[in-house]
């Protein structure tokens, strides 16, 4: 069962903990079995796509809450006082690294002791935003010669786009359900396999349609695809970094990059204002089209990312 809770704000960047679960929570509205475990397991999501993950390994046994509703940015939020009561009943809270997480993780610690903080994306290599500037730009202190510049470095949050990242949540999920309800450890290890052979059958297709465009560069605005373009050799090429609008000679440098690849389209994702990316798409002769990041459907979202992506090296 899922649950969006929303919300607006501002955020912050994450750490994680993981603390012992204690399954005898009183009287705060979570139910326990005679064993003295949850009989259904309550777990906090900051994301769609990482419910999704949650549901397809713990099935019935699990009530999932969402804090980031459709349409908004996680990368601005801070949770509402319904949120954070509606957290004070959680046994689980899975984080991914989006900003907020650890603001959320060092409020809800202090205040419900009995509840499990696991870093879904543990064990995953973090890619980088990392702000760089555009081929054509003049190098500015603080640059190599190869015109990036090393200054901001920040975790790549959207580990839930590519299959083997996906695969390592799977795997986190799956072990921190069982060791909440040990009695159920045996259904979720059921699940989860048949979770891993879906992502699998998936990434043999995806892997199959992108083949022939290895090496290739897409346009986004937001830099949201990189551990995609990562797993399938391809170029993620983003106008913005860190939420922040290209400077004048940053959009030149863009330009010319996108200009010298002919490229048909830019991706926009919903969470992000598009009048910049239409202004630039017009300029480009290219078009304008919608890859959603936090679509809550991960398996179908990863397709339908895919057939856009092709679409767009193909002209079409």
């Amino acid at each position: 069962m899922l649950h969006i809770l929303k919300v607006t704000g501002m955020g912050l960047g994450l750490w994680f903990v993981i603390s012992l679960l204690n399954a005898c929570k009183g009287d705060d509205g979570r139910q326990e079995t005679s064993s003295g475990e949850p009989d259904t397991l309550r777990i906090m999501v900051s994301v769609p796509p990482l419910a999704d993950l949650v549901q397809k390994v713990g099935g019935n046994e699990v009530h999932v809450d969402i804090l980031v509703d459709k349409g908004q940015d996680p990368h601005t939020f801070s949770p509402s006082p319904a949120q954070m009561k509606t957290l004070g009943m959680a046994n689980i809270l899975l984080t991914v690294g989006m900003p907020f997480e650890e603001a959320l993780v060092e409020k809800i610690t202090d205040t419900n002791t009995g509840i499990t903080v696991v870093d879904a994306s543990a064990g995953i290599e973090k890619l980088e935003l990392e702000h760089h500037h555009h081929e054509e730009e003049p190098q500015d202190e603080g640059e190599t010669e190869d015109g990036h510049d090393h200054h901001d470095h920040d975790s790549d949050p959207h580990v839930w786009l590519a299959p083997y990242s996906i695969q390592v949540q799977l795997d986190n999920i799956e072990k921190a359900l069982a060791a909440a309800i040990p009695a159920k450890a045996g259904k979720f290890a059921e699940n989860l396999k048949e979770a891993r052979s879906e992502l699998t059958r998936a990434h043999e297709q995806i892997t199959a349609k992108l083949k022939p465009f290895a090496g290739r560069k897409f346009f986004v605005f937001h830099p949201a695809f990189g551990y995609f373009a990562n797993e399938y050799d391809l170029e993620q090429i983003a106008i913005e970094i860190g939420g922040n609008s290209p400077t004048p000679s940053e959009l030149i440098g863009f330009l010319a990059v996108a200009k010298a690849a002919e490229i048909q389209v830019i991706f926009i994702q919903p969470q992000f204002d598009p009048r910049s990316a239409e202004v630039i798409a017009k300029e480009l002769g290219a078009k304008v089209a919608i890859l959603d990041p936090l679509a809550p459907d991960v398996i179908a979202n990863l397709h339908s990312i895919t057939d856009a992506i092709v679409e767009g090296f193909s002209g079409l």
